[in-house]
């Protein structure tokens, strides 16, 4: 099962901000953005991130996670059908 801790970070273009993407086999994806201060990023990449999904996506991103409410949020895409 994948969580937070498996996200590999990667400086965003963003200045000073990082992002992380994974796939799920059933076709589901979320990227978790963090940092980059005076950017507008919802979330400072350290306790706080980001998030946009397959799920999110038309809704917009949900911002100020913990990196326990992304693994939640990991966790409900790989166990979402279709």
């Amino acid at each position: 099962m994948k969580t937070f801790k498996d996200l590999r970070f990667r400086p965003h273009q963003i200045p000073d901000a990082v992002i992380a993407r994974i796939d799920f086999p059933n076709g589901h994806w979320i990227s978790v953005v963090g940092g980059g201060r005076g950017s507008g990023a919802r979330g400072d990449g350290k306790t706080s991130f980001e998030v946009l999904s397959s799920v999110t996506r038309s809704h917009g991103v949900r911002g100020w996670l913990s990196k326990k409410q992304v693994s939640d949020h990991m966790r409900y895409l790989k166990n979402k059908c279709c």
